[in-house]
């Protein structure tokens, strides 16, 4: 391999989004078609389900006056059903906001943030200390966030509208395993965010754009105000997922708007207890042998009790599944 190959693969391996896509940009015309000509050779098409996670992105600006039938909403929220949970407790709690309760939650809300009284959640989302490879996980999302606002800093304000959403789905948690015991039960924050994976996941198969917005915990004092005997007293907001469909029906899936930098699988993972000849192996995880969208794959989740011990699962196969993991909700892009 030359100099200029190894560059371009250092480059490949380490550079941010936006660096590659500078870098295709200043490519000229013949440049770029062989790279383009090289990546469909070497491309290997993925099952749907895995394409389509790949492609999740949260929506920034929604078509207001489409609405969601009743029948899409109840088939996303079926899914929760499959989701696994601690014990098959099932703690979530989705209040779900439409029409003149929402417009009313949302005049309130932005109404507290035009004051600039920006509440306080009854959690911490981030961690007052974080590993540098967080930390750089969360300075990269607010600098490349920030790009993307530019001088429209009334985006923010946006969020306070659901970005026009016209379904918000309140996800809430009972107070007393999150907030009151000591120490609390974390199992009930890590099976919400599955919930939130799952709602997501199979609203965007339906071609429905999705906003998870963990800033909107902090109003939890309006949730409660607005929604009244809705939303039961011993719980609180853990996260508002806002839905709806794009303007002049496109398809999410393939109008990606803001999309932040990835860290990469090996900065999340550790692979240094693993046999060196398994860290070799290669195999077919990612070849299209099914069509199965993400909604199917949320429907027909379940644990498994039987495995098979003696095969191993190839290295690829395991990759794939964890590069995968960045494109899940999380708050502030820190990739815990």
């Amino acid at each position: 391999m030359g100099a200029g190959a190894s560059a371009h693969k250092a480059l490949w391996e380490n550079a941010s989004q936006n660096d590659l896509n500078d870098f295709v940009k200043g490519l000229s015309k013949e440049e770029a078609a062989k790279l383009a000509a090289a990546l469909q050779a070497r491309h290997v098409a993925a099952p749907l389900g895995i394409r389509e996670m790949s492609a999740l992105h949260a929506t920034h600006s929604f078509n207001a006056s489409k609405e969601i039938p009743r029948q899409v909403v109840k088939d996303i929220l079926e899914g929760l059903r499959s989701v696994p949970s601690s014990a098959n407790t099932q703690p979530w709690t989705i209040v779900v906001v439409q029409g003149a309760t929402r417009k009313l939650l949302s005049e309130k809300i932005v109404a507290k943030f035009d004051a600039g009284e920006q509440g306080a959640a009854l959690y911490a989302d981030l961690p007052k200390d974080m590993p540098a490879r967080m930390q750089k996980a969360v300075d990269a999302y607010a600098k490349e966030y920030d790009a993307f606002l530019g001088d429209d800093k009334a985006k923010l304000r946006k969020g306070c509208e659901f970005f026009g959403a016209p379904l918000h789905l309140v996800v809430c948690a009972p107070k007393g395993p999150c907030l009151e015991e000591s120490p609390p039960v974390d199992g009930v924050f890590l099976d919400m965010g599955s919930a939130m994976t799952a709602m997501s996941f199979s609203a965007f198969d339906l071609g429905l754009g999705v906003h998870p917005q963990f800033s909107l915990a902090k109003y939890d004092g309006i949730y409660k105000e607005v929604l009244k005997e809705k939303m039961p007293d011993d719980h609180f907001v853990i996260c508002g997922l806002s839905v709806g469909y794009l303007e002049n029906d496109q398809d999410p899936r393939k109008t990606p708007g803001f999309v932040p930098s990835k860290l990469s699988v090996d900065d999340t993972t550790r692979w240094v207890n693993c046999d060196a000849e398994w860290l070799k192996t290669h195999g077919d995880a990612v070849t299209g042998n099914s069509e199965h969208g993400l909604k199917h794959l949320v429907h027909s989740r379940h644990c498994s009790h039987t495995l098979d011990t003696p095969r191993p699962v190839p290295y690829d196969f395991l990759a794939s599944i964890l590069r995968l993991g960045r494109f899940t909700a999380r708050g502030g892009g820190t990739r815990f």
